[in-house]
């Protein structure tokens, strides 16, 4: 449910415009990302909430370094044009803890093996393991640091992510990525896109993840 500090502000910067039907309401709610209950929320100033929503601590756009992943190497690229097929890099370098497993899994995958040492250990698994959305996220953070020098211009989309091991507490991870595919937009040729395969790797060489990206960089010299 939206807190009721952010049901007031959605509500107040919507006060110009007033829907006419029940239908017109239900939009409004909706549209504004408020959960039906809103209808049978007190009226009066919103009461004070004890957990202020925060953006989550593993957010690379606020917290560059609030968590435990060091950038390890960052890559020469700086346009579309750096990236040629049959690349491969390795980077990045996160440590994952037990404290950052159960912190993520309860706030946004809490399943039993993701939320706490006790319930894990009941498990096929025999104890806590990362969130495969987890595993996404390190992955993207990894990435999004390894390539600092080249900002993406967006994505449509990922494929065949694969969870291909657990990973636990102590586990060291790094990636690997490999350039499949290169070729400028037709819809627009400013941008370029690469494919690419990643891998996220312990530090025993066992892979745990891996993903297909497609993303757009800027082309060098080529006005948008």
């Amino acid at each position: 449910m939206a807190p009721a500090a952010s049901i007031s502000a959605g509500v107040s910067a919507l006060s110009g415009w007033v829907p006419r039907s029940v239908a017109g309401v239900v939009v409004l709610v909706f549209a504004i990302g408020l959960s039906p209950w809103v209808f049978f929320l007190p009226s009066g100033p919103a009461p004070a909430i004890d957990r202020p929503f925060s953006v989550p601590r593993f957010c690379h756009s606020t917290a560059r370094n609030a968590m435990p992943i060091e950038t390890t190497a960052v890559m020469p690229h700086t346009h579309f044009e750096d990236f040629e097929v049959g690349q491969e890099m390795e980077y990045g370098r996160a440590i994952v803890t037990a404290e950052e497993i159960i912190r993520f899994g309860r706030e946004f995958d809490p399943e039993p093996f993701h939320i706490g040492e006790e319930e894990a250990k009941e498990t096929m698994f025999g104890g806590l393991i990362a969130s495969g959305i987890h595993m996404a996220a390190m992955l993207r953070r990894m990435q999004a640091d390894g390539f600092a020098n080249v900002p993406s211009q967006g994505s449509p989309g990922w494929d065949e992510l694969h969870f291909l091991a657990p990973t636990r507490p102590g586990d060291v991870l790094h990636v690997r990525t490999s350039i499949l595919e290169t070729r400028v937009s037709r819809s627009r040729p400013a941008l370029g896109i690469v494919k690419m395969r990643h891998l996220v790797i312990d530090a025993k060489g066992e892979v745990k993840t891996s993903v297909l990206t497609t993303a757009f960089y800027d082309r060098r010299g080529v006005e948008a």
